[in-house]
């Protein structure tokens, strides 16, 4: 029995080593896979491989087993306010957004007001389930067959705004709160709405959408229009990220009825393991979002996709991540709707969370154009630099911003470009059959009176659609 006893130590002697360097072999392995750039690959099908999504279904679905992560940390989510000490070193420079659990400090300056009036806000201390919503079938949207419907110019304008969320939390530094600050920027919208105009918002609560949406279809509107009247013209589409439904930050798209007809809407969450699933992907901090519309245009019968979204602030891995899926999402609307050989023209707007040089950004590019590159100092307006500026001008002191964006088709072109009059008779393709032109760009003002509607500037694209001119052959 003891010789047994000895020869279970040798034993042991020997496979406890070879099982600690096995499974630190696997952690360098996997460690090396996830620590790979997708940027380094050159292709769609390349960066759904990496992401593990399933290109055959071609129903937008991931292929991952890990573990979801959920979030349960309460420390306020601000970089463009007052630097506080953050509860986690994930998170060092304390960003605002909405999450799983809401403390006591963020409640305070909203203590007696009540929850229905901060609609959409997470309830404090409440922990939220990861939900799932449904994909809508997107079915075959519209038809249009060039050679018998001519296409007609149109102008129309893109405004997208990060307006800094509201709610149950302390106001930082310069800050004022939302019921203040929401009348600014209203007018703001309503000062720059012009005819197609279509706004897009990031960071913001269903009662902060209602709020404006209250003050756009009130007197002073963009048609005059008085609310009394019974004119409702002003609508929006986009859901909450905790929920898919009230709950969360919302990226709302917001039309005109008289102008724009909805054909189709959907929402998404960002992530690795489902986007029909409100998980955080990747290295996320918070679970993220990204809202699209088709709408078409009722004078032209010209149809459009608008993307809206907002970017992770810590997850660099989930900028990426989040940029290939929305790059997906598009591939496949645009392949329901080009059934006809349409291929209609796709615009993506948001707050990025990174600037121009970095990874996910860069990712975009390889299918869309920055709308500013388009523009040059005669046809660009306002600022020249930093869509951020903080609640104190803390940011422009610091070297600014530049994280967000109005992206626009790779085929669009800049005024004075010279326009390819190729003989494309026969084909039904929109590209190849309209020209798409970024008339002027613009960096608006978001101060007034000493002090700051919000965060962020608002960014202004105008463009026009005109049919080539191998059409007049």
């Amino acid at each position: 029995m003891i010789a047994g006893i000895a020869k279970m130590k040798r034993l042991r002697s020997v496979l406890l080593p070879a099982i600690i360097l096995g499974l630190c072999f696997i952690l360098l392995i996997n460690q090396l896979h996830w620590g790979k750039s997708p940027t380094s690959t050159s292709s769609l099908a390349d960066l759904m491989r990496y992401l593990g999504i399933d290109e055959a279904a071609g129903t937008h679905e991931l292929k991952s087993s890990r573990v979801p992560h959920v979030s349960t940390d309460t420390a306020p989510d601000s970089t463009k306010g007052e630097k506080k000490k953050s509860k986690t070193d994930q998170n060092p420079n304390s960003f605002l957004g909405d999450i799983n659990e809401m403390d006591e400090a963020e409640r305070s300056s909203f203590m007696g007001v009540e929850q229905k009036d901060l609609l959409g806000v997470p309830q404090k201390g409440h922990v939220y389930e990861v939900v799932t919503v449904p994909k809508a079938k997107i079915g075959n949207l519209v038809s249009t067959n060039f050679d018998t419907t001519a296409i007609t110019p149109v102008k129309f304008r893109i405004y997208s705004h990060n307006i800094k969320n509201g709610g149950q939390r302390e106001l930082i530094v310069g800050e004022v709160p939302w019921h203040d600050r929401v009348k600014d920027i209203a007018m703001s919208i309503k000062f720059n709405t012009v005819e197609n105009t279509i706004i897009t918002l990031q960071e913001s609560y269903k009662f902060q959408v209602l709020d404006i949406m209250k003050l756009l279809n009130s007197y002073g509107g963009a048609n005059g229009e008085k609310e009394d009247e019974g004119d409702k013209s002003w609508a929006y589409y986009g859901h909450g990220r905790i929920d898919g439904e009230d709950l969360g930050e919302f990226a709302p798209i917001i039309y005109n009825t008289r102008e724009w007809e909805m054909l189709y809407n959907d929402t998404f969450w960002l992530n690795d393991q489902s986007p029909r699933a409100s998980y955080q992907g990747w290295d996320a901090k918070y679970p993220r979002i990204c809202s699209y519309v088709s709408l078409r245009h009722r004078k032209s019968q010209l149809l459009m996709n608008f993307f809206n979204t907002h970017f992770d602030h810590i997850g660099v891995q989930a900028k990426s991540g989040s940029a290939a899926l929305i790059i997906r999402a598009m591939d496949v609307l645009q392949k329901k709707q080009s059934r006809a050989g349409n291929l209609w023209p796709t615009f993506v707007m948001g707050d990025l969370n990174s600037e121009p040089n970095e990874e996910g950004v860069k990712i975009l590019k390889e299918w869309f154009t920055d709308a500013v590159r388009l523009t040059t100092a005669e046809n660009r307006y306002g600022h020249t630099k930093s869509t951020v500026t903080g609640f104190e001008g803390e940011v422009l002191e610091n070297g600014g911003q530049n994280i967000d964006y109005i992206f626009v088709p790779k085929y669009a072109r800049g005024i004075g470009s010279a326009s390819k009059c190729d003989d494309v008779r026969g084909s039904n393709k929109f590209p190849e059959r309209a020209d798409l032109t970024v008339l002027q760009y613009g960096m608006l003002h978001s101060k007034f009176n000493g002090r700051y509607m919000s965060d962020h500037r608002p960014i202004v694209a105008d463009l026009m659609i005109t049919k080539k001119c191998a059409d007049t052959k």
